[in-house]
């Protein structure tokens, strides 16, 4: 995964940026569906709501703060 964040970093194209999107998109369907199924199985059947919370709950508390250096690098470079 972390190839596909420094090719992000290194795009020359716009077609390799789809590439990357393609690429990022493909790990993602592979990947949150195992995590889902992970807390879904470890959690006790009358908590797994709560844990799914805070599971997106931590996810959206995480992404916040990278968009928001994303937005501003963006704006900054570009």
């Amino acid at each position: 995964m972390l190839n596909v964040y420094l090719g992000f970093a290194f795009v020359q194209a716009a077609w390799q940026v789809w590439v990357l999107f393609a690429l990022y998109g493909l790990h993602l369907g592979m990947s949150q569906g195992v995590l889902l199924a992970l807390v879904a199985h470890k959690v006790p059947g009358a908590l797994r709501g709560t844990a799914f919370g805070f599971l997106n709950l931590a996810v959206g508390i995480a992404l916040l703060p990278a968009s928001i250096l994303a937005g501003e690098l963006w704006q900054h470079c570009y």
